[in-house]
């Protein structure tokens, strides 16, 4: 088991995925990681720029104020269930993706 660690300095071309080498992006780490991997995320002002599609058993770490912004992506307003929306008592189908989506089993997020 490793740790890979992500930021927004880091590059997915050229890092590591070292503490002082950083990849940039959650779904280059998660492509790179094995299941047991933990994935360490920096402190990051503006978000990170995707969404992000998690299909190993991974920990996921924060180490500050980490988020995804879906690359300006928004998510319908309203009450989301049932793979929709209902957005002010009309009913909306899904035609959105969520910024983290997990379906793997035994994914710690932190």
């Amino acid at each position: 088991m490793a740790t890979w660690y992500i930021g927004p300095g880091g590059s997915d071309t050229t890092g590591s995925g070292s503490s002082v080498n950083r990849w940039r992006t959650f779904t280059y780490a998660i492509s790179q990681a094995s299941n047991g991997d933990t994935i360490s995320a920096a402190t990051i002002t503006n978000g990170y720029k995707e969404r992000a599609l998690v299909t190993k058993q991974l920990t996921l770490l924060s180490e500050g104020d980490v988020w995804l912004d879906g690359d300006n992506y928004t998510i319908p307003s309203g009450d989301a269930y049932l793979g929709g929306t209902n957005q002010y008592g009309t009913w909306l189908p899904a035609n959105y993706s969520a910024m983290l989506y997990v379906t793997a089993s035994n994914v710690t997020c932190d």
